[in-house]
């Protein structure tokens, strides 16, 4: 096993979303909670792309998320995001972060990202970002280079991470013709309740070589 990362369901039929850094260049991918069965890759973005989304397919039936529907997300909305971070040094099983829709654009304005001000660690690339319905607004991609970011400001950013935005990653899943599902999201659940529905469809990835 070479590097890890996350994950999470997004289909019935066992498809699951994670990003290309992650799973580029593996000669096996496996996902856990059944780590020992390898995941094929079905799809996947250019490296160089700020989508960087790639799609697995597992065994089909597990729970899988859902895309928030109508609407999209506004700035300042309150937002979990689900991952493993750090998974070498933190316990195992998946971790919870708090924060809220900063921007609705990346570098550039571009508006294919959304910046979100949650704790976002190494091993979260591909966690899910839900609103406060527990629904899917965007997917972990990428955080601030904090020392490079110094070295040119003489400040060290906090919390400026970004995210593939909710209708970037349909996109992607409706050009493989992956039956997602949508819900809407006027009526907000508790952190514990998100976070609890959030484990069930988040997932560990390994890649091996």
């Amino acid at each position: 096993m070479v590097s890890t990362g996350s994950g999470f369901r997004v289909s019935r039929q066992g498809h699951i979303l994670t990003n290309f850094h992650v799973v580029g260049g593996c000669a096996e991918v496996r996902v856990a909670p059944a780590p020992n069965v390898p995941s094929r890759r079905v799809a996947a973005s250019a490296r160089n792309e700020p989508a960087d989304l790639a799609l697995l397919k597992e065994q089909a039936g597990r729970p899988s998320a859902a895309f928030r529907l109508g609407r999209g997300v506004r700035p300042s909305a309150r937002v979990l995001v689900a991952g493993y971070p750090l998974h070498d040094l933190l316990s195992a099983g998946v971790k919870i972060s708090a924060g809220s829709v900063a921007a609705l654009a990346g570098p550039g304005d571009d508006h294919r990202l959304i910046q979100i001000a949650a704790p976002v660690q190494k091993g979260n690339s591909c966690g899910p970002v839900l609103d406060s319905a527990g629904n899917v607004v965007g997917v972990v991609v990428s955080k601030f280079n904090a020392l490079k970011v110094a070295r040119a400001t003489g400040d060290i950013p906090q919390n400026v991470n970004f995210a593939v935005s909710a209708r970037t990653a349909r996109a992607i899943l409706d050009s493989e013709g992956v039956a997602y599902a949508t819900a809407p999201s006027d009526k907000p659940r508790s952190p514990e309740d998100v976070a609890a529905a959030a484990r069930k469809f988040a997932v560990f990835v390994e890649c091996w070589r």
